[in-house]
């Protein structure tokens, strides 16, 4: 050992064999102590001095002054350093320096052998052998040349509850063999990530219930993380301390109280496991004495318990625990009555004062000298089940009183005195509820439900009431149970008779049909059976709950109806029909028709069914058997005073049918009849031509020309059939509405979409006896065009315009099955698959730069406009930018050097085309393009024609005539407008649309010109469209808004038509 000077006194200290072993010497400093201490006695000049005191010594380290003691067996250390904690390295160092003194002394500490023989002195060495040799084992954990070893440590959490008013100080300490050390805060940080450390997590080894709480205990300490690195104590609120210590239960040892280091218990061990009350009699006097008793055996009263409370600096904590047991005598009786002790009343008033001051818990009172306790069991108790608006509930009742559900109910009660003691009556029902309750517990946390007072609740819906339904069965058989009548159906699997009801009226022309389903008094729909049955129809949803069903007897009738073409919507039906099918209806199982019906059907048997008239020898031929059918509806929808649609596809003959259907009818009346046929301008010479080469006996009018002769011709020529266009329809409204007709028919009836337009309000006000509408697309944007052309044929059917624009007023399917009786719809696909298929493909259009360059400078200035415009600004900048995809020119009004690629391009296939011997419809709605493009053409001397708009009505149908009959290809440029419906052109086989448009109905029309009866090839249908532009969006757009079509007429058909497109759809283009 190195020369270390130590003064001190030569003589042995008497108190030394009580002086502490090393070992537990250490334990009471941290290592960052030790090592401090050992810093400062090295430091050259040190000269320390020990004063040697009756009951212990001082030392002069320094400045500073510290003093052992050793008092009633304990030693105790100050240090005049001010240090927070006594264990300073002062304290450590004059502890230190008495044990060094001993060593060299040879003097026998405690737990030494007597007479042990001095150490050996070492050579003087430098300071940092000095360090070595001085206190080997402070500075390296683990002896040199040993292999490392886990050391195993144990995490201390001390709680100060005085250290602040609602907080809690926590400390941390870390038990290793016999030393204990305080942690500070960012050691134990370190410590924890050690934990996930694959190279540190093998330095310290931690019980397992250390290492979870100190992965839990991680984010409180990091809140304050660097701040409270060096700080020894957390400081947390009193509140979430309670939430520690309720998360902890399971180690009831985890938490020390700093002022006594005793263990601080989890929530609830500390609070009482029972509550009785005492009588003692008094003379004329009984003493009431209400004891709880805690699970260490010791019994208090409640004034004990209170003022315990007063006293504890902690009572808030105390405090909230003692009141989550919930006594039987609740705490505020129990405060009101025996805040002062026991309660002395009158012995004559003891029944009716123990019942108030126990609030009614007699049970609580136990026997004794003066009590003799009678205990038997309640007569009954009952599951019972109920009902609230979306829930189902279930309780447990005694008696007819509802007890808690999660709790042993309270058993009834009473006292009387007999022979001088008192005699308490108690009725327990705890066994027998105990069955209920349990039943009701595991069945409401299996179907996820909730207590609410005395009441389990569980949802309304189907799963739960299969689920209830199940319950109740499996219940043992000697339980008790009830529940309302109107469960009854439901709990006791009783099926209730279901029948159908079919009620009629008069509608117009028609006998509107609905059906209503009943069941145990209730009304429901074929849509409630249907999810039942979906549902695994064992249950139906009434107005007052759920009903039981049969499922087999459910299926057959809910087939039975839909066999029959009935669901929740009103059907109509034809007069003559109308009797027959409800007759035979009625006469299965479970159906019938109400009072008011049954008379009205034995009206409608009586009324005269009138027959089709057969086909005329020269039409049986012609006619393929679809067209047959087709004018067997017509005339038997006009024999019954019904105004109907005839929808098929675009070319399978739509107007010879209903040239048939006039043919009939002029025979059947003769010099009475009279037609009107209103039609697209371009279509009137179709109908003409088609009339004299398939009717012969019908006389055509095609009414046209100026004003003075269209006014003579209307009232001198003599014909069967008047033909003309919706333009002179509105024009010559007044005119014509003079004449009553046999037959308005309206041909390419899309035309009168719009209610509010001039020419629907001029067609609508026509008089006649029979209506006809001829369409290929009777929903062209939105369900308002159907209205109005249903208007027109059968007034008010579908209800005033007002109600049906009202949303989801009319749903498809309830449309579909009201128009499904005068609507007649066949596709290509089903009448005529002799058709060759028809192609449609998408052609992309690449931009050379310039153009590019162009169209997005004018997309920029679009999107500038846009922003300080309104709706119409939307619209013209669409167009704008359409125009540029096609050509520049279009826009600029003038010759470029932009380019146009989408002209170029078609050029380009026009002519590939041709020299493939094929014939070409070119459309476009931008008339000026199709100007652009027969100028190209010209100077490439390619043939070609030309039908717009400004092509006059009388040369139209020439012009058609010349491009069919003609044995070389040709090129025929269309507008959408003027040439995109009615006309036939099955010569061309390819097809090209220059620029999309915004409703596929109308492309559709115009390639269904080549696509019909009398086409023997393949048809080529290409749209052109340039990448990356509006028209692309447009596409998509298109392609998104395919549904309404087919919901509505019933069919996955190409020619679904988009719904009305939005401001958002439209500026959605322009992103």
């Amino acid at each position: 050992m190195p020369n270390f000077p130590i003064i001190h006194p030569p003589e042995k200290p008497a108190w030394l064999q009580d002086w502490l072993s090393p070992q537990d010497f250490r334990a009471r400093f941290t290592r960052g102590v030790i090592n401090a201490a050992c810093d400062f006695l090295l430091k050259p000049g040190t000269a320390p001095i020990l004063h040697w005191l009756p009951d212990g010594f001082r030392a002069q380290i320094g400045t500073a002054c510290a003093t052992w003691r050793c008092r009633a067996g304990s030693w105790q250390t100050s240090c005049s350093c001010n240090y927070p904690d006594q264990h300073c390295l002062h304290a450590y160092g004059a502890g230190f320096l008495l044990n060094e003194v001993c060593r060299r002394k040879n003097w026998s500490l405690a737990g030494e052998a007597a007479g042990k023989p001095p150490l050996q002195q070492v050579p003087s060495a430098p300071e940092p052998t000095l360090r070595q040799g001085f206190l080997p084992n402070l500075f390296s954990e683990q002896p040199a040349g040993q292999p490392r070893t886990a050391r195993k440590c144990i995490l201390e959490v001390e709680a100060d509850l005085q250290h602040q008013a609602g907080r809690v100080g926590i400390r941390f300490y870390c038990r290793e063999n016999d030393l204990r050390r305080l942690l500070k805060l960012g050691t134990v940080l370190g410590y924890i990530r050690d934990l996930s450390d694959p190279q540190r997590c093998d330095f310290r080894c931690w019980p397992e219930q250390d290492r979870l709480f100190m992965r839990f205990v991680l984010p409180f300490i990091k809140q304050g993380f660097p701040r409270n690195n060096d700080f020894t104590m957390l400081n947390i609120a009193a509140e979430e301390f309670q939430a520690w210590r309720e998360k902890w239960r399971v180690a009831p040892e985890r938490f020390l109280s700093r002022a006594t280091q005793e263990v601080i218990l989890p929530p609830g061990l500390g609070t009482p496991v029972r509550q009785h009350v005492e009588l003692k009699e008094d003379g004329d006097f009984i003493i009431v004495t209400v004891l709880f008793t805690f699970p260490n055996g010791e019994q208090r009263q409640p004034r004990q318990i209170f003022r315990s409370l007063g006293n504890d600096p902690n009572c808030p904590i105390n405090r909230r625990e003692l009141l989550q047991f919930r006594p039987p005598i609740p705490w505020p009786v129990l405060s009101r009555n025996f805040e002062r002790g026991p309660q002395r009343i009158p012995r004559r008033q003891a029944g009716p004062r123990l019942r108030e001051l126990l609030a009614g818990r007699l049970d609580l009172i136990a026997a004794g000298p003066c009590v003799i306790r009678h205990e038997q069991q309640s007569e009954r108790a009952e599951l019972f089940i109920s009902q609230r608006p979306g829930a189902f509930l279930l309780s447990c009742l005694v008696d007819g009183k509802p007890v808690p559900v999660n709790e042993t109910p309270a058993p009834k009660s009473s006292i009387s005195e007999q022979e001088g003691k008192f005699l308490v009556h108690i009725y327990d029902c705890a066994a027998l509820c105990r069955p209920i309750q349990q039943a009701l517990t595991e069945f409401v946390q299996s179907r996820r439900g909730s207590l609410e007072g005395h009441q389990a609740v569980i949802p309304d819906n189907r799963q739960n009431a299969l689920a209830l339904q199940d319950f109740w069965q499996s219940l043992p058989p000697g339980l008790n149970k009830n529940c309302l009548p109107t469960l009854s159906s439901l709990l006791k699997q009783q099926p209730e008779e279901l029948s159908a009801t079919f009620h009629g009226r008069e509608r117009q022309n028609f006998v509107e049909v609905s059906c209503t389903l009943q069941a145990a008094g209730q009304t429901f729909t074929a849509a409630d059976l249907k999810s039942a049955l979906a549902g695994g129809g064992r249950l139906l949803r009434s107005q007052s709950g759920w009903l039981s069903l049969d499922p087999e007897k459910a299926q057959q009738i809910l087939a039975q109806l839909e066999s029959a073409g009935y669901d929740d919507h009103p059907r109509l039906l034809l007069r003559r029909e109308a009797g027959q099918r409800l007759t035979q209806l009625t006469r299965q199982d479970g159906f019938a028709v109400d009072d008011a019906t049954r008379s009205y059907l034995d009206c409608l048997r009586r009324e005269p069914i009138p027959d089709i008239p057969p086909l005329p020898p020269e039409l049986t031929g012609i006619l393929r058997p679809y067209q047959a059918t087709g004018y067997t509806f017509l005339a038997d929808r006009c024999l019954n005073g019904a105004g109907c649609i005839l929808a098929d596809d675009m070319g399978l003959g739509k107007t010879l049918q209903v040239l048939a259907l006039l043919s009939v009818w002029k025979q059947r009346e003769g010099k009475d009849f009279s037609a009107l046929v209103i039609c697209p301008a371009s279509v009137m010479h179709v109908w003409s031509a088609q009339a004299a080469k398939f009717c012969p006996s019908l006389s055509v009018l095609v009414w046209a020309g100026g004003r003075e002769e269209r006014r003579q011709a209307f009232t001198e020529a003599s014909c069967d059939l008047l033909v003309t266009h919706y333009g002179m329809a509105r024009i010559e409204a007044e005119l014509l509405r003079r004449r009553r007709f046999t037959f308005v028919i309206l041909d390419e009836a899309q035309a009168i979409k719009n209610p509010d337009a001039l020419v629907t309000r001029a067609v609508k006000s026509l008089s006649c006896r029979h209506r006809i509408a001829i369409t290929g697309t009777p929903l062209e944007n939105k369900l308002l065009d159907l209205w109005s052309i249903m208007d027109f044929l059968n007034p008010k059917l579908l209800g005033p315009k007002e109600s049906y624009l009202v949303p989801d007023c009319i749903s498809p399917s309830e449309l579909r099955s009201r128009l499904s009786l005068l609507l007649l719809r066949r596709s290509k696909k089903l009448v005529a698959p002799e058709l060759p298929p028809r192609i449609v493909e998408v052609l992309p259009v690449e931009l050379e730069d310039a153009q590019r360059d162009f169209y997005n400078r004018t997309l920029v200035e679009t999107r500038q406009r846009i922003k300080a415009g309104g709706a119409m600004e939307i619209l013209s900048g669409l167009t704008r930018l359409r125009q540029v995809c096609c050509d520049p020119e279009l826009f600029l009004k003038r010759p470029h050097d932009y380019g146009s690629a989408k002209l170029a391009l078609l050029l380009e296939k026009l002519s590939e085309v041709l020299d493939n011997g094929h014939s070409v419809l070119v459309f476009s709605q931008f008339t000026q393009m199709l100007a652009i493009i027969a100028r190209e053409l010209t100077a490439l001397g390619l043939p070609f024609r030309s039908i717009t708009g400004e092509t006059p009505l009388a040369q139209r149908s020439t012009i058609v005539e010349e491009f069919s009959a003609d044995d070389q290809p040709g090129i025929l440029l269309l507008s959408l407008k003027a040439a995109g419906t009615g006309l036939t052109l099955t010569k061309a086989d390819y097809v090209f649309l220059c620029d999309p448009w915004w409703n596929p109905a109308v492309e559709n029309q115009a390639i269904d010109r080549t696509h019909r009866l009398g086409q023997d090839k393949t048809v080529l249908t290409y749209r052109m469209v340039v990448r990356d532009s509006i028209e692309e969006r447009v596409l998509r757009l298109i392609q998104e808004k395919q549904e309404l079509f087919n919901a509505v007429m019933g069919e996955d058909s190409d020619e679904a038509v988009s719904s009305r497109l939005t401001r958002e759809d439209l500026l959605s283009l322009l992103q």
